[in-house]
């Protein structure tokens, strides 16, 4: 799942980090609006995800994970 997410962002121009801790994942994602939010709909759409919440959107004057397609961390 990560390799294809990778590859995907990598298309998209998306970047990002995704942790996992105490069971429970989040994800930080940067990028074009549009495509920011196409990728959170797939999310919400696939059926391996439960409980989707949406913390925070907004525009950021730069990239905190500028280097990163997804970064990840335990």
């Amino acid at each position: 799942m990560l390799k294809k997410a990778r590859k995907f962002n990598r298309e998209q121009q998306i970047t990002g980090c995704l942790l996992f801790y105490k069971g429970d994942f989040i994800q930080y994602l940067e990028g074009n609006r549009k495509r920011i939010l196409s990728l959170f709909w797939k999310i919400i759409d696939d059926e391996r995800h439960e409980f989707v919440t949406l913390l925070s959107f907004e525009n950021i004057e730069r990239r905190e994970f500028h280097d990163w397609d997804m970064g990840y961390r335990v």
